[in-house]
């Protein structure tokens, strides 16, 4: 666990952990221990440690937080140029660029982004090819069935008794 702990209140640690058992059951070493499989270990290790890196620093630039001197520093640092980039697309057109061995998937990154107060300047222009009455019809639909099927359940207290 110390291998894989970038930040230690996150859950960036167990997604390493887990990653890093794939990725070394996938190159485990034959009898013949190919020195080629340890420096592939090592090396999609190093770039998902960067990636994850980034992911947590993301969450430290200027937001909303700018009431304590922690959060004033930690805003004026220079971001790895990974980052950067991210965040200047990300602020542009609201896009996430997504690099090999990443660990969070795009939503996961605007959500991010956005609890930070960060929204971007502009729109993704693959938006104007979306049907947004058949979106909303949709999901309408769907709320109509979620409604349904909670209201043929069993209240809470209900459901205690049966078991």
């Amino acid at each position: 666990a110390a291998a894989g702990a970038i930040e230690p209140l996150g859950g960036t640690r167990l997604a390493m952990i887990q990653s890093s058992l794939l990725r070394l059951a996938s190159l485990f070493p034959d009898t013949d221990c190919n020195p080629l499989l340890a420096d592939e270990f090592n090396q999609l290790t190093g770039l998902e440690s960067d990636h994850i890196r980034d992911f947590v620093l993301s969450h430290y630039q200027p937001g909303s937080r700018q009431d304590l001197p922690f959060w004033s520093h930690s805003g004026k640092t220079e971001l790895p140029p990974t980052l950067d980039h991210k965040m200047q697309l990300f602020m542009a057109q609201g896009q996430v660029a997504l690099y090999e061995e990443e660990s969070f998937p795009d939503t996961t990154w605007v959500s991010a982004c956005l609890g930070q107060g960060l929204w971007p300047a502009d729109y993704d222009p693959m938006l104007e090819n979306y049907d947004f009455e058949r979106l909303a019809a949709r999901f309408d639909q769907m709320k109509q069935i979620i409604q349904q099927a909670a209201g043929a359940m069993p209240s809470h207290g209900e459901y205690l008794q049966q078991i």
